[in-house]
């Protein structure tokens, strides 16, 4: 079986505070540079406020959202 898309880089952040959700966007930076398309998907809480505090992320570390 053939998969021509690259596969996708998902961080699960596991803790609730957005202060927590702070404290590891330079690791998340990290590992969406180094995968193969440069991007991660994230899973976080609600309680993150991961829609806030990454709104103004870079086009070259965009992160989607994913709500738990």
């Amino acid at each position: 079986m053939s998969n021509s898309s690259p596969p996708r880089t998902v961080v699960v952040v596991h803790r609730t505070g957005i202060g927590d959700l702070i404290w590891h966007i330079p690791y998340v930076r990290a590992i969406a540079a180094a995968s193969a398309d440069g991007k991660v998907s994230l899973i976080v809480r609600p309680s993150s406020r991961a829609v806030d505090v990454l709104a103004a992320e870079s086009a070259d570390c965009a992160m989607q959202m994913l709500a738990r």
